[in-house]
């Protein structure tokens, strides 16, 4: 079964056992709705909990999750993954895409084979594509500046042109 990653635990928020996360889509809001993901723990340990997210102070992220009632439970959580199949996950349209499909597109600059995508980092409020070539690695932001655009059919990201020079 395929996952998705929707997010982490970043901390304890309170003492009634609620989660600080970040979550890799800070714009979808399918976790407003309780749902049942996979979490897997830093130590490794996976298991299926329920939870529902909520905006809280500062637009943080706040969660309520099954099994988690004070604050010692909750900062053990830091750290953990949460997950969940792809299948249960909203439907996409055609020029949309989940970040995870990303890595192993072809970074395309003009009609130059840059190399492909190998890693997706989430830092932030900015997505940054790892693309590995014959003898380089370069980091790319997902920036309009940059990216000129994503075909998931044709498993392509395009770099804007010029930006090929700049990752020579």
């Amino acid at each position: 079964m395929e996952t998705i990653k929707l997010g982490h635990v970043t901390g304890a928020h309170g003492l009634g056992g609620d989660l600080r996360v970040a979550l890799d889509n800070d714009e979808s809001e399918w976790l407003t709705v309780r749902r049942e993901v996979q979490w897997v723990a830093p130590d490794g340990d996976v298991s299926t909990r329920s939870m529902k997210v909520r905006r809280g102070p500062g637009a943080r992220w706040l969660a309520r999750v099954d099994g988690i009632a004070d604050r010692t439970t909750a900062e053990a959580m830091r750290g953990s993954v949460f997950r969940a199949p792809r299948e249960v996950m909203p439907s996409l349209e055609s020029d949309e895409y989940y970040l995870v499909d990303v890595v192993g597109m072809t970074a395309h600059c003009a009609e130059r084979d840059l190399g492909k995508v190998v890693a997706v980092h989430t830092h932030g409020p900015v997505e940054v594509f790892e693309i590995q070539g014959r003898t380089e690695t370069w980091f790319v932001p997902s920036l309009k500046s940059h990216v000129a655009g994503i075909d998931p059919q044709a498993r392509r990201v395009e770099i804007v042109e010029g930006m090929a020079g700049e990752l020579q």
